[in-house]
């Protein structure tokens, strides 16, 4: 695969997330959408709040758009067996509505993101009359549109792109651009993958990546930015966290953020693994100084040069030491160890003082990633500790890290 500067997908990415939280509501079709498409994308993004009032909506209240996010939750997993009585209702009703009306196309035939979700929906059904059904009706509403009103370019090729997955006939305007190439990517990352173009999927990849580094993300409209990311974080699967001849400090935050991962194989036994290991072992982390001794262990074999506990320049009377620094990036990783007794506020006006502290005049550094492990396992106030954290000057990412469920202690 072509060969990308991280630093350039990794902006990328952020200017994508930025625009998705800036531009959903949560409680929408889009919300919906984005909950299935990206569902680590934005927390507050889940798609439970548009769950839970399509799944209220009836009679004359129930719209379109309530059918598709219906559609999507499905698709998503969020719906429960009883639950499918509804949506099938709601695919029903929407089907026989007429896509014209006094030779006008009505909203939904111009509207992509619903009739991907409503599509979806009656093929997660697992009902092939029903699917039938509305696969008719969405050629009707193809028919209502082909003249090309309505359904911008991305909207085309994502609805095509279903429709192809789906078994359903769909005249596509423009199957072999690059932006069709990255709605496939995205779809594929959700595992639907038509079979026309099951052969082409490296070179789809190639492409989308290519467009991405190319071309602005910003100013994008918030689901389109969303298949964009989609298609990223699908391509960065089979791409290493960290490039080894250059790291960034963006990869660096990008490994620390998988540092929980890496406690699936941590020593926690309830017995003796070997007949001549005398007892169980049990690698306890219980202090601030024991996650510097597990980041050392990961970070030390990349950066020859990293340090602990680096003096910066003394501010007045007050000699500050960093945790752990890599001067040839000129950043810190500050750590601290959140108890179950500690404020989520503690930690951020210890950050920072600790920032204000480092990042004076002559100081080596510039940029500081800060580091949290949670031994109380408070994931609630992650989101706004991160928020916050980014918000303090010189701080470039933060990083939060609960105690595995695997690690259990008695005072839990």
């Amino acid at each position: 695969m072509t060969s990308i500067p991280e630093i350039l997908i990794n902006d990328a990415r952020r200017t994508l997330l930025k625009q998705i939280d800036e531009g959903v509501d949560a409680n929408t079709l889009q919300g919906a959408f984005v909950a299935w498409a990206a569902p680590s994308a934005v927390v507050r993004l889940d798609g439970r709040d548009a769950t839970l009032q399509a799944l209220a909506a009836s009679g004359a209240e129930r719209t379109y758009q309530h059918v598709a996010v219906l559609g999507f939750a499905k698709a998503s997993g969020q719906l429960k067996a009883e639950q499918d009585d509804l949506l099938r209702d709601g695919i029903m009703w929407i089907c026989q509505r007429d896509p014209v009306v006094a030779g006008t196309p009505m909203g939904f035939c111009m509207d992509g993101v619903a009739l991907t979700g409503i599509l979806l929906g009656a093929n997660g059904i697992g009902d092939a009359a029903i699917l039938q059904k509305c696969g008719q009706w969405i050629q009707r509403c193809r028919s209502a549109t082909l003249a090309g009103s309505g359904l911008a370019d991305w909207q085309e090729s994502l609805v095509a792109s279903v429709c192809g997955y789906t078994g359903i006939t769909w005249e596509s305007l423009s199957e072999n651009t690059a932006l069709a190439a990255e709605v496939r990517v995205a779809l594929q990352s959700k595992g639907i993958v038509s079979e026309s173009h099951e052969q082409d999927l490296d070179g789809d990849e190639e492409k989308t990546l290519l467009s991405i580094c190319s071309e602005s993300s910003s100013g994008l409209d918030p689901i389109r930015a969303t298949l964009r990311l989609a298609a990223l974080d699908w391509i960065r699967r089979t791409r290493p966290i960290i490039s080894f001849r250059r790291v960034t400090v963006p990869e660096i935050c990008s490994l620390l953020r998988r540092v929980g991962t890496g406690f699936k194989r941590w020593t926690w036994e309830s017995k003796p693994r070997t007949k001549t290991s005398p007892e169980a072992r049990k690698w306890h982390i219980e202090n601030e100084y024991h996650v510097q001794n597990v980041l050392w262990a990961i970070l030390a074999p990349i950066f020859p040069d990293l340090s602990d506990e680096d003096a910066t320049p003394k501010v007045g009377p007050v000699q500050p030491r960093a945790d752990i620094c890599v001067p040839s990036l000129r950043v810190i990783i500050e750590i601290k160890f959140m108890r179950s007794s500690d404020a989520p506020k503690k930690m951020i006006e210890q950050i920072a003082e600790d920032a204000s502290l480092y990042l004076v005049e002559g100081s080596n550094y510039d940029e500081i990633i800060a580091f949290i492990w949670d031994d109380s396992r408070r994931s609630e106030h992650h989101e706004e500790m991160i928020r916050g954290l980014r918000q303090i000057d010189g701080i470039t990412d933060a990083i939060i890290v609960s105690r595995p469920g695997s690690m259990t202690i008695d005072e839990d």
